[in-house]
């Protein structure tokens, strides 16, 4: 079966924002079972 997960960040640092994405994914699928893969999109904005 195929599960997905949305998370966002609106955190400017690289590192922290990576953080920030890992903490919602691992809420989403449980820390026991990492996804497969993982796709970013991201953009440096205003």
């Amino acid at each position: 079966m195929t599960q997905t997960a949305v998370a966002q960040t609106s955190v400017k640092a690289s590192r922290a924002a990576g953080m920030a994405l890992a903490t919602q994914i691992n809420s989403k699928f449980g820390k026991g079972s990492p996804p497969d893969a993982v796709i970013v999109f991201a953009s440096g904005g205003a």
